[in-house]
């Protein structure tokens, strides 16, 4: 029931994206669709997604050089990832992400923004210092941004050395 609810809630976001994104780049060939995932990791329970990964057989050179950098990214509920990881690492992320829409529905796009906006107000790099972001990387075992931690500890008149 909970599933079903978040989907629900996601939907706005995922109708438009999906029609507007996943569904013509999977016609055309660049997105190969993975299936339905699901995870949990120790530390919290995680969304239920459908995967697609990029085919970079296929896919135009422009919109390769959009993914320099990225494993991967959430819109609604759907997940596309650069490349099918050996590593469950990066869906786990991904998969983190779905598990935000699924809460926040419509909201959460317009939260990250503003988590975005804020980080960048203090000084910080929007993206890693991204509260959606710092949970989806913990969630997932990977690194979370520790300049965060060192410079708000400096705000507070410590040294972090």
């Amino acid at each position: 029931m909970r599933l079903r609810l978040g989907v629900l809630f996601a939907a706005p976001v995922s109708i438009l994206t999906g029609l507007f994104y996943v569904l013509p780049f999977w016609l055309l060939g660049w997105h190969r669709y993975i299936g339905v995932k699901s995870s949990t990791t120790g530390k919290s329970k995680l969304g239920t997604g459908m995967v697609w990964v990029v085919d970079e057989a296929k896919a135009p050179k422009w919109l390769l050089a959009r993914w320099v950098g990225w494993g991967g990214h959430c819109v609604g509920s759907f997940v596309v990832l650069r490349k099918m990881p050996e590593q469950v690492t990066t869906l786990n992320h991904e998969l983190h992400h779905v598990h935000q829409m699924h809460t926040l529905g419509f909201l959460q796009p317009v939260l990250y923004a503003l988590s975005s906006l804020t980080a960048f107000a203090a000084g910080e790099e929007a993206y890693k210092a991204n509260h959606f972001e710092v949970a989806a990387r913990r969630v997932a075992g990977q690194v979370a941004d520790a300049t965060s931690f060192t410079q708000g500890y400096a705000w507070c008149g410590k040294s972090h050395r």
